[in-house]
């Protein structure tokens, strides 16, 4: 045996697994889709690993690890394990013929039209692009659309969301009175709401999209896709409530003074 056999990755994780049928709820194929560990070394739940490249026992193992189509658990960059679970569960859950995961955001676009554009191709966007929860949310959308200072707010909480969602959504914006000078006053009166640069999390955040996400954008193009100086995001995190709706209570009032 090699001295290094005891240390080895499972090879066995590309191994053939039956693939979810069609008619499959989506809980199971969330739980049985993607796993490859094979007896009798596997874990239960799938782990994280936190390795970029992985060992092999001889010339000939670590060649075939680069003619494997997918390249699992050979090198991090190309092919993460883990990853590539998320990518085959992803893709039963969507019912796709494959998945690919990104960092982030920007290197999904990046990529996908890397791959799908050449020189002289037109694309066709939407002119609303990104730039750069709990039952307790309508108490604050309720705030927000009584208050003086406030202009605007804009929550999904019509039929159609209605429909879609069954306790609301996190996110809520609105937009204050007095443009960016209010919007800046109200953010540094805010004591709980933590200011970032972009939003998501346990904790409530704010940000403010016309410095931020949308700030290429020039005052004319954000105006046409509704976003004013003054336009403020909200994510709400986990926080109670009742001391939510107050830290926007008292910002709010020192915009209105």
């Amino acid at each position: 045996m090699n001295s290094r056999e005891g240390n080895r990755p499972p090879e066995n994780l590309d191994a053939e697994a039956a693939e979810p049928a069609a008619a499959q709820n989506t809980a199971t194929r969330a739980v049985r889709s993607g796993e490859h560990q094979v007896p009798p070394h596997s874990p239960a739940v799938t782990p994280v690993y936190q390795t970029a490249p992985f060992m092999f026992d001889s010339a000939e193992a670590l060649v075939a690890g680069f003619e494997r189509p997918d390249q699992r658990g050979l090198y991090s960059r190309l092919a993460n394990p883990t990853v590539r679970v998320v990518e085959e569960k992803l893709a039963a859950l969507e019912g796709a013929e494959d998945a690919v995961a990104f960092a982030s955001g920007m290197a999904a676009i990046s990529g996908t039209l890397g791959t799908l554009l050449e020189a002289g191709d037109r694309l066709l966007t939407a002119a609303d692009l990104y730039g750069g929860t709990a039952a307790w949310l309508a108490w604050l959308v309720g705030l927000l659309r009584r208050h003086e200072a406030v202009v605007a707010t804009y929550y999904p909480d019509d039929e159609i969301a209605r429909r879609q969602m069954s306790a609301g959504g996190a996110m809520v914006a609105f937009e204050v009175r007095g443009g960016l000078p209010a919007a800046n006053r109200l953010l540094d009166s805010l004591r709980l709401f933590t200011i970032m640069a972009s939003l998501g999390g346990v904790e409530s955040s704010v940000v403010l999209a016309a410095v931020t996400s949308h700030k290429n954008l020039t005052p004319a193009e954000r105006e046409a896709q509704g976003i004013g100086d003054g336009l403020i995001r909200l994510s709400i995190g986990i926080e109670e409530g009742s001391d939510l709706e107050a830290d926007l209570a008292q910002a709010l009032s020192r915009v209105a003074g």
